[in-house]
């Protein structure tokens, strides 16, 4: 049970991480004006 749970997890942050790694793409001059 425990490893289906840290499966999931670790997939649904792998979700997050390529979310905002497309943003970047899609958006990097509001990037740049944040930083």
């Amino acid at each position: 049970m425990k490893m289906k749970i840290m499966a999931k997890n670790v997939r649904k942050k792998n979700e997050s991480l390529r979310m905002s790694m497309f943003n970047l793409q899609r958006a990097p001059s509001r990037v740049g004006q944040e930083n």
